[in-house]
């Protein structure tokens, strides 16, 4: 069974990590399943080439707002954790995508392109990514969470919307293409639990029973945030950095490390927002 998947991850402070992922701009020290040689046919579905700056991009994009004064008249600042951008991964079961033949493939993620930014406006997107060099084709679209001049992710990505999201995506798009939808809702949080607990009592980690690519795109993306923090002076980036020094592998971190990072609202809530 083939399944239509879309995802989103909320992205704060410091873009240069998710600009050299998008753009393959460095090597990628976490990530084995990116072929180098294959990242020249990367490509962009953007309908001009923005260029490969996101921190200016998005810079721009948010300045361009009208202005919203405070109560001494000066413009109101954006908070420096505040959410500036959403990157979504738009793809398909492996078994579907290698059926189609590059122009049904690159006509699939071209609706994929067109039904977000008319969901979120085409002015908002940052840039429109094709990966092709890893093991299975994907799409990202970067999003800056705008909607009635002024930037809220929060009201933006709700529950309500992120559940309407994907319902939206599989009666528009997925279905179309003859793609089922993913296992969701309260039937699929339960499913993931009951998995979660058999590997618990296993004796083996939930980070474990992760699909590879959830696994390399999230050690991937981490690594690199946590480094472009560090090189900024974050104390939280470097003192992270020291930890994952101590492991012999990056790969050996604790998927409920990782969890545990997200939720401490004190130390961390600058550096991660996963989604997935």
């Amino acid at each position: 069974m083939a399944y239509g998947i879309i995802t989103m991850r909320k992205i704060s402070g410091n873009l240069r990590g998710i600009q050299s992922h998008i753009y393959r701009q460095h090597e990628s020290r976490t990530n084995p399943d990116i072929d180098a040689k294959r990242s020249q046919d990367n490509y962009s579905l953007l309908y001009a080439e923005l260029g490969q700056n996101v921190e200016n991009l998005v810079k721009s994009r948010i300045e361009s707002l009208p202005e919203k004064l405070t109560k001494n008249g000066k413009r109101k600042a954006i908070r420096k954790n505040a959410v500036r951008l959403c990157d979504f991964v738009v793809t398909a079961s492996p078994e579907a995508l290698q059926s189609l033949d590059t122009v049904d493939r690159d006509m699939y993620f071209y609706q994929c392109v067109q039904w977000l930014e008319a969901r979120y406006g085409k002015e908002n997107i940052v840039y429109s990514q094709v990966h092709l060099d890893e093991a299975n084709p994907h799409l990202h679209v970067g999003v800056i969470p705008i909607r009635e001049n002024e930037l809220n992710a929060k009201a933006i990505f709700t529950k309500k919307e992120m559940k309407s999201l994907q319902e939206d995506f599989y009666r528009d798009i997925a279905e179309p293409w003859g793609l089922e939808k993913p296992l969701g809702g309260r039937k699929g949080l339960e499913t993931l639990r009951f998995k979660a607990e058999q590997a618990r009592k296993a004796g083996t980690r939930v980070y474990e029973d992760a699909p590879q690519r959830v696994q390399d795109y999230m050690h991937d993306m981490i690594r690199d945030v946590v480094d472009a923090e560090a090189k900024q002076g974050n104390a939280d980036a470097q003192a992270t950095l020291l930890y994952l020094k101590e492991q012999e592998d990056f790969k050996d971190c604790p998927w409920e490390w990782l969890s545990e990072m997200e939720k401490d609202e004190i130390r961390h809530k600058n550096l991660f927002r996963d989604d997935y």
